[in-house]
């Protein structure tokens, strides 16, 4: 059964149908002076606007039908913003939806099986402007980009970008799940950044708190969590040197830069808190040779314990 919208759309198109068949009728009619061909041409004109104008309705609300540049599976159409797509796509969600009911606009699904299998289930590739003239206020460019809105007065959970990978998992889409010793690597995202030139910047992730239209305080930028006792990083953050510094502040300013509540912080023997910035010259450190704790001021010792 057709959903009430396409049941009128249906309506229309007949009662479409009837008007050019009335039409038709009168054209034959004796009397009537017509040359054949034009008439004929006409007619199937006609009808071929009416076959279109029924894929167009049933494309609104079903499937295995041709697709088209532009395609609304909404009862009302769905707002969208000025965009300039040459293919655009777009959907309202179902009313009286069950609990956990997903809406997709778009699936795409790859089962890789073979040892050669460099599998790219969506591939995007961009070619930046080469012009010399470009600067951030005239050309912005993304791979991907992704606008989302948090509008209701609830609690829902919304998120740009998310992602879910499952590691030892063999058959996800069956119960009772079935794993499997899974001995390579689960990645949930990876950047790899290379650098060709000496100058402008180069940043591997940048979290910006925008600040415009009245934006007040976010909360956290990177949030790291860990649902229970069983299920935890092992690492929270974990570098793999070589690094020329592994948390550098620069010229941010904060309350306090790190806040360690019930946590403590531990570094090998030799190892130096530095209590003059750059320069190296007052620090603390613990000799293990001599078990002590020292306190250096330009090089020398001036107190130890």
């Amino acid at each position: 059964m057709l959903p009430d919208s396409s049941a009128s759309q249906l309506e229309v198109l007949q009662a479409r149908v009837a008007e050019l068949e009335k039409r038709l009728a009168e054209l034959s009619s004796p009397g009537v002076r017509r040359k054949p061909k034009v008439a004929n041409k006409v007619a199937a004109v006609s009808i071929g606007a009416l076959v279109l104008g029924a894929s167009v309705a049933y494309a609104v609300t079903s499937s295995g039908l041709p697709l088209h540049e532009v395609m609304d599976w909404s009862a009302t159409g769905t707002p969208v913003p000025a965009l300039n797509s040459n293919v655009r796509w777009s959907r309202q969600d179902p009313a009286n939806a069950e609990p956990r009911h997903t809406n997709q606009v778009l699936s795409i699904i790859e089962d890789a099986t073979q040892t050669n299998s460099f599998s790219w289930p969506l591939y995007v590739q961009l070619n930046a402007t080469t012009s010399p003239l470009a600067d951030p206020g005239t050309s912005q460019n993304a791979g991907i980009t992704s606008n989302v809105y948090n509008r209701s007065t609830g609690t829902p959970w919304v998120v740009g970008y998310h992602a879910e990978a499952h590691h030892g998992l063999l058959t996800p889409v069956t119960e009772p799940k079935q794993t499997v010793t899974a001995n390579g690597t689960s990645i949930l995202f990876n950047g790899e950044l290379s650098s060709y030139s000496r100058t402008g910047r180069t940043i591997g992730l940048n979290l910006q708190a925008h600040g415009i239209e009245g934006t007040t305080i976010c909360d956290d930028a990177i949030n790291l969590q860990s649902t229970s006792s069983q299920a935890y990083w092992s690492n929270g953050v974990h570098f793999e040197g070589p690094y020329n510094i592994g948390i550098n502040f620069d010229t941010a300013t904060t309350n306090m830069g790190i806040d360690l509540r019930d946590n403590s912080i531990r570094m090998n023997a030799g190892q130096k808190f530095y209590l003059d910035g750059a320069r190296g010259r007052a620090y603390l450190t613990y000799d293990a040779t001599f078990d002590r704790i020292e306190m250096w001021k330009n090089g020398s010792v001036i107190e130890a314990w």
